[in-house]
């Protein structure tokens, strides 16, 4: 639609307005809700996604830290295998 008047742009706003209420009560099945309870909705679901992905990043860390203490583990087996053969070959003279 060509806006070329005040009155085309007030159409074109009620006609936008009215889209999006009907958006929103389809969304909220029946209940109406204002933009600003829109916002607050979102902004509930953005704390709750935050608080999702700080727990990930928590999980994350621990997990990593376990695999870090099994690699040290696995190398200070290793290292004493090492040694331990090193003995022998000397023992037996290799």
């Amino acid at each position: 639609m060509d806006i070329k008047t005040v009155q085309d742009a007030l159409k074109l706003e009620q006609e936008f307005n009215s889209k999006l209420t009907q958006q929103f009560e389809a969304l909220h099945k029946g209940r109406k809700l204002t933009a600003p309870a829109l916002i607050e909705e979102k902004e509930k679901a953005l704390e709750r996604i935050e608080k999702d992905i700080e727990m990930a990043a928590k999980e994350r860390d621990l997990i990593l830290s376990r695999w870090d203490q099994r690699i040290e583990q696995r190398k200070a087996l290793l290292a004493k295998l090492r040694l331990e053969i090193d003995e022998l070959k000397k023992q037996i003279g290799r």
